[in-house]
């Protein structure tokens, strides 16, 4: 006969008649269960048998495997850290656990798990196949279920689990400030990135400059090694890495998140944005919406055009910075200049971009193209528009349409606007491609924007090039029209948060972006300082201004010019339609009074 044996208040005799029944019917074999209701013992009972063959009876101190319990006791123990500031649940798991990174449970390419994720189960690894120590997470000691297949288990076993419990510290609250690290971060975005929602929970890191970045010809390794010292030596969680810029930046946001556990897109996909040659390859795959092109053989005796693009066309690297080296070109003798002149350059970006290359697996239509490669597109007519977007739990979504409008018989931006004045059909086409071809490529949490034309009169719209992040040129014309620049959502998909933008919730109905531009090498006096800009700024509402150049400076020496102009300044307007924007443009203009004193030696004039 099964004993039960112990002691229960009178109140609680229901329960020991409920566990002798579980005894005698051979549902439980043997057990042991202790009450206690506001600290005081009302339910002490053991009973039955510790073995299946029920000979060896169940004692008081029996020991046995507590379970789920341990999820509780492990989940508070946890909270308990993120109260003393030492735990950040945001911060992906490898960041404190590196092995938990092993045989691609955590990579870039899918939802890196964080805290909070460990915290709500703490079942994802249940059980263990080998003694403690022995394996790496990766191997053996892998969850009962699929990573993101849990079964909710954890959940019903623990009752107000960790996951309940700390439910109300987020997304908004965090036990303290989060560490992101910004490329080439400088004062001009770090206005506008402390501009975003909850900006008070983050802290702001440079992650090496922009004359490290992008002046004179880069050597990746050297980068990454840098920036590798700088996020080492960090004594608190790296939760972000993030950048805006192009080539380098870009790619190294890719590498070191492979390495650091942090949110971005895959390294492939963001080649094949930046690579123009490829860009286009991919794009071909699933859109007509691009120019015809080919590639420049700019070792050949005598370069000729390819097959099937004829002039006028666009004579360009496969990679630049800001449309550096890029030309228009409209006969043969124009086509050798561009070639020559492309040729002599193209090393500064193409070695470093080699490098890239050389961590991929390459398809076999990029085998032995590289990064030094020339490429010839036909000339594209009509209204310029930038369409930006992102990434974020399988659906991309385009955020923003902008047009660009150039200076007059010129292929320079005179300004960006926002929002873009096309027709609403139009913009949806425009979306519907942009949505097509970042699926295509693979991208995944995170910013992009993608440049087109549209030619009223044809109706055509066409891809001009693929940007792999958002533009900080526009981040102000968000925050003037939608209420929140767009840096908003580099850092939320960064962090693991919502990225949705507001929609018209700003002080204007539109915005520019102006490129005060001068078409003549000189060298810039005058400037005004800080202080006579934010004099300027007041006094004009819903203006921003940036000088481009040092007082002294020579603007061929200036770096991120295109090859037809240099920009002096950038000047941000909002208003209620266009020309209000015209006319605050026009009043910054005169205050700043900028000179130029023409060069000794004229080496590089531009002209249109």
């Amino acid at each position: 006969m099964t004993e039960l044996n112990g002691t229960v208040s009178p109140i609680f005799h229901p329960v020991r008649d409920s566990v002798e029944h579980q005894l005698r019917s051979g549902a439980e074999v043997g057990l042991s269960l202790v009450v206690d209701v506001d600290g005081q013992q009302v339910v002490n009972l053991w009973g039955g048998h510790r073995d299946a063959a029920r000979t060896q009876p169940w004692q008081r101190d029996t020991i046995t495997n507590v379970w789920s319990i341990t999820k509780t006791v492990a989940g508070l123990a946890a909270l308990l850290l993120v109260d003393a500031g030492e735990l950040n649940l945001y911060s992906p798991v490898a960041r404190y656990w590196p092995e938990f990174a092993a045989n691609g449970i955590q990579k870039p390419s899918r939802e890196p798990f964080c805290g909070t994720f460990v915290v709500r189960v703490l079942g994802g690894f249940p059980y263990r196949t080998r003694a403690p120590g022995t394996e790496s997470p990766g191997a053996r000691n892998r969850p009962g279920t699929t990573p993101l297949g849990l079964s909710p288990y954890a959940g019903s076993s623990c009752g107000y689990s960790p996951g309940s419990m700390h439910q109300p510290l987020e997304p908004s609250v965090s036990p303290r400030p989060r560490n992101v690290f910004v490329f080439g971060l400088d004062e001009a975005n770090l206005r506008t990135l402390q501009a975003v929602p909850h900006a008070e929970e983050l802290r702001f890191h440079r992650l090496l400059t922009i004359q490290e970045l992008q002046h004179g010809e880069v050597a990746v390794p050297d980068l990454l090694d840098r920036a590798r010292n700088v996020l080492d030596g960090f004594d608190e969680p790296v939760d972000a890495i993030v950048g805006y810029w192009d080539f380098p930046v870009s790619t190294l946001v890719a590498l070191l998140a492979e390495e650091y556990g942090t949110r971005a897109t895959s390294l492939e996909s963001v080649v094949k944005c930046e690579h123009k040659y490829w860009s286009r390859l991919v794009q071909q795959e699933v859109a007509t919406e691009h120019p015809r092109f080919g590639r420049v053989d700019l070792d050949a005796a005598d370069p000729r055009p390819p097959e099937g693009v004829g002039f006028p066309m666009w004579l360009k690297p496969a990679l630049s910075y800001s449309s550096e080296l890029a030309y228009g070109v409209g006969d043969m003798e124009e086509f050798r200049t561009a070639v020559e002149r492309i040729g002599q350059g193209i090393h500064r970006v193409g070695r470093p971009f080699d490098y890239i290359l050389d961590q991929l697996d390459l398809p076999k239509e990029m085998a032995g193209v590289g990064g030094r490669v020339c490429l010839a597109e036909e000339t594209l007519n009509g209204v310029q528009v930038a369409v930006e977007g992102y990434e974020h739990d399988g659906e991309i979504t385009v955020y923003g349409v902008l047009d660009s409008i150039n200076y007059p018989d010129s292929t320079s931006f005179l300004r960006h606007q926002y929002p873009s004045a096309l027709p609403d059909t139009v913009q949806q086409r425009l979306r519907e491609v942009s949505k097509r071809v970042m699926r295509h490529i693979g991208w995944r949490q995170a910013t992009f924007s993608i440049e087109f034309f549209y030619d009223p009169a044809t109706d055509g719209i066409s891809i001009l090039e693929i940007n792999p992040r958002h533009s900080q040129s526009h981040a102000e014309l968000f925050a003037y029209v939608d209420g929140v620049p767009n840096h908003h959502c580099m850092l939320a998909l960064a962090l693991g948060e919502d990225p949705a933008m507001p929609f018209r919730q700003g002080p204007y109905a539109l915005a520019a972006k102006w490129y005060h531009r001068w078409f003549a090498d000189g060298v810039v006096r005058d400037v005004p300082p800080p202080e006579e800009l934010a004099r300027i700024e007041k006094e004009i509402p819903g203006v921003r201004i940036d000088i481009v150049p040092d007082e002294g400076q020579r603007l061929s020496d200036v770096d991120q010019q295109d090859s037809y102009s240099y920009e002096v300044a950038h000047i941000f307007t909002g208003g209620a339609d266009e020309s209000e924007l015209r006319e605050k443009y026009d009043r910054c203009i005169a205050a700043l009074r900028l000179a130029f004193d023409h060069p000794t030696d004229r080496k590089s004039d531009r002209t249109t």
